[in-house]
């Protein structure tokens, strides 16, 4: 006598997936009783499917089906801010999405505020936000020649709008932030040569990490609180794309510049980069250079801001 196979009638592939669907919307994530700790008694849709195929298929599609519903309802503009195959949208995408839009938000809050004397001008304020929106799908590219090769095909607004946004946090995190290695305090009021030169070239280095790490790295160094938790970044940036420019006899990088001072140089340890070559916020810039047909970053700001 052969064995008999006893499969659950809900797994049955005859039982319709609306009813299951069904089911599974009235289970409770956790028990009523916050306090009570029997395991038994706590569901999670996520355990449940994993117990079966049909099940985490079944799970996965009822995903997506609530994430569009969600988008086009409500966000129906995400998918162009924030690009992915339409299969993997799902909750965790969703979730990326509104956590993109509150940081962003928040940036131009910082960006905007009417104390803020180099801040984002009225009429550049949709600008400036496509220009975040962008720094998110730059900062999502896996290597820098990915980053390079889409700065390639932007047209000349999505480029200006990037352009406007990394120079208005930049300019932000030098006057109107919590001392960091961009901050003015750390060059003093009288800065010669060297110490200019420095300035300018951490400068590079925070509009780079601005496309290598997108809003995230921009809200993180607009804190009030030091010390800042993203200059790790920023100096990785500064080592790859001019950190050896400068040599390797500086001075530790809690040594601030002050005064009429030699610039001190932070130190920093590692290889330059290899890979993707130059700088993605020099090749920005002279991808703006050929669009507006000048020459030099300071003809560029002349195009962007109208001047």
């Amino acid at each position: 006598m052969s064995p008999t196979l006893n499969i659950c009638p809900l797994l049955d592939p005859s039982f319709p997936d609306e009813l299951l669907l069904s089911t599974i919307e009235n289970l409770r994530f956790k028990s009523a009783d916050a306090n009570n700790n029997n395991n038994n008694n706590i569901y999670s849709v996520v355990a449940l499917s994993q117990t079966h195929r049909h099940l985490a298929s079944l799970v996965r599609t009822y995903e997506r089906s609530i994430t569009k519903s969600i988008v086009d309802r409500e966000l129906w503009h995400a998918p162009r801010d924030f690009p992915c195959a339409e299969e993997k949208r799902g909750y965790a995408w969703l979730k990326y999405c509104i956590d993109g839009y509150d940081t962003i938000d928040a940036i131009m809050k910082r960006l905007t505020d009417p104390g803020n004397c180099v801040g984002v001008e009225k009429h550049n304020m949709a600008s400036a936000y496509d220009g975040m929106l962008l720094l998110y799908q730059t900062s999502s590219l896996a290597t820098v020649p990915e980053i390079h090769a889409l700065l390639v095909t932007l047209p000349l607004s999505s480029l200006t709008s990037l352009y406007l946004a990394t120079h208005h946090a930049l300019l932000t995190a030098r006057y109107h932030n919590a001392p960091s290695l961009v901050h003015q305090s750390t060059y003093g009021r009288q800065m010669d040569a060297s110490t200019f030169s420095l300035r300018q070239d951490m400068s590079l280095a925070f509009c780079e990490t601005c496309l290598l790490d997108g809003p995230e790295f921009i809200y993180k160094m607009l804190e009030d609180t030091p010390p800042c938790t993203r200059e790790v970044a920023l100096l990785n940036a500064f080592g790859e794309v001019v950190g050896r420019e400068w040599g390797v006899d500086g001075e530790d990088v809690d040594e601030r510049v002050g005064g009429n001072a030699n610039a001190n140089v932070p130190v920093v340890e590692g290889p330059a980069r290899k890979e993707g070559g130059a700088s993605v916020w020099m090749a920005l810039v002279k991808r703006l250079e050929e669009l507006f047909g000048v020459k030099g970053q300071g003809a560029v700001e002349e195009c962007v801001f109208g001047r």
